[in-house]
């Protein structure tokens, strides 16, 4: 593995870890059902051995739909911020 591939390998692990460890902070210490976070209630459309796969899949894109739509309406905006400081000079 090269240098840059090992640093971007332990920096998705990290994001990875700090990503599980709010959800289980979240899904441990919230008990008030109006205050869970989304990933949280969309935890608990799985029962202890079943799982309703159309119902989570359906809520899965409701979790997911508001982060595409911001992105598809301000898209050219996140390509000019990115390319934005790639350029030199």
């Amino acid at each position: 593995m090269a240098a840059g591939q090992t640093f971007d390998y332990h920096t998705d692990r990290v994001n990875f870890h700090v990503d599980l460890n709010e959800f289980l902070l979240a899904l441990v210490l919230i008990q008030d059902e109006t205050l869970r976070t989304l990933p949280v209630g969309l935890a608990f459309f799985q029962g202890k051995y079943t799982a309703n796969i159309p119902l989570l899949a359906a809520g899965a894109l409701i979790v997911a739909l508001p982060t595409v739509v911001v992105y598809v309406l301000f898209q050219r905006f996140f390509i000019r911020g990115m390319l934005g400081g790639a350029v030199k000079g």
